[in-house]
This record gives C-alpha cells, structure tokens and sequence, in this order.
C-alpha cells in the first residue's frame, strides 16, 4: 500500500498510483492525495443517477448549478465534468460536486475521472467557478413549496386513479422525503413508481433536486430522513 492511501472502515477506497487511479467496488468510497491534503467521499444515490462527491474543503462559497455545458463559461472544472459519459447537470457548491447523468450505467469509470478532475481543481488553486457566477441553488423551503404543488396537482390525482396517495414528510438540501400510501405502499411496484413517475415529475420542474426517498420503504431498507 502507498502512504497516499487511506483505508475507513465501512467504505471503500480510491488512491492515486502511477499511470493512473484504482477504485474499490464498494459504494462508499473515499480517496486522499497527500500533496493536495484533499480527501473526497463519494456517496452514489439510490436512483442511481446522481453521485455525490463530498470534499473537506470548500471548492466554492456558494452553490452553483450549471444545467448545460454552455452556462459553465469560465468555470473549467464544471466544464470539464460535462465532458463525461451522460453527465447531464453539475453542482458545485461548499460541501462537494454533484453529478446528474442521464444513465446509472458506467459509473466506476465516471467516479475514477470526476475525482481526478476534482482533485486538479483542487490542486491548481484556480477558482472552480468564474468571478461573479450568482448563486443559483434554490433554498430548502422553495424547493418543499415547489414539490408540494407538483404533488398536489399532478401527482397525487395520477395516484388517486390507482387507489394510491402521497404525502410530502420533509426536504433536505436537495432530498424530499415522501410518503406512498394506499395501493402504493409497499406494493412490487412501489419502487418503480418512485423512480419514474414521482422522482420524474418532480425533476422536470426542479432540475436542481437529487433524490426523492419513499419513507414507507424503510422497513424495505428505504433512508431515513433523520
């Protein structure tokens, strides 16, 4: 092992060796470099098509979100992360760098890149995002009003036809926590319900949201929103 490598119990690993990165398989994954000091976890998302990657240093002082690679004018590492297979939307805030990619195939390879790249940024000491770039990520609070009239317009009567309902319980940074009830709860197709109709009606008017957890699927191993 390499004195750049660091190993943490429970979570896998991603260290720099020459010629190249070597990732673990687990899904938490963590990765040092020792001349940068910086330390990233990744966190890949339950619906498989956002990655979190949580660093200990700020790469910005605010949260930006670039939904195309012609807003990241300026802002090389957000441009450079769009360069990756399917990768649909960058964050770019305080804690990390969010990926939103159009596949949840391919994802070693992408995280092996994206924390490379992260790394580089890091390293160079150059802004992540270009002077004056507003602050662009809707607050909690906009985002639980914004869901709420989705649910209740949209949703929750696409239910109803099925003998379902939905309740929205909570929202977190960028993660809404809601509740199937009726014919969805717990049902076989709870999950995908979730995914492709909830999750999907919701994305399309908040381009900005990561996931959305099911709290009746926690006896399931569904995520706590505590």
């Amino acid at each position: 092992m390499t004195p750049e490598a660091r190993f943490f119990k429970g979570g896998s690993f991603c260290y720099p060796f020459r010629g190249g990165w070597f990732m673990g398989l687990r899904r938490s994954r963590e990765s040092a470099m020792a001349d940068a000091e910086v330390t990233i976890k990744t966190d890949l998302l339950d619906n498989g098509v956002v990655c979190r990657f949580l660093t200990d240093r700020p790469l910005h002082d605010q949260g930006v979100f670039f939904s195309s690679k012609e807003a990241t004018k300026g802002s090389p590492l957000a441009a450079k992360l769009f360069e990756f297979e399917e990768v649909v939307a960058v964050k770019i805030a305080p804690e990390g760098v969010t990926l939103h990619r159009a596949s949840t195939d391919g994802w070693d390879g992408v995280e092996k890149k994206a924390c490379a790249e992260i790394q580089a940024a890091a390293r160079s000491g150059k802004p992540a995002v270009a002077a004056g770039t507003p602050a662009n990520l809707p607050t909690a609070d906009a985002i639980r009003k914004k869901a709420q009239e989705i649910i209740d317009s949209r949703i929750s009567p696409a239910l109803a036809g099925h003998g379902g309902s939905i309740s929205l319980e909570n929202v977190k940074g960028a993660t809404v926590y809601v509740r199937l009830g009726g014919g969805c709860s717990g049902c076989g197709m709870a999950r995908m319900t979730l995914r492709h109709g909830v999750e999907r009606a919701l994305r399309d008017e908040i381009p900005e949201l990561d996931e959305v957890v099911d709290l009746s699927l926690q006896g399931a191993g569904g995520s706590s929103c505590c």
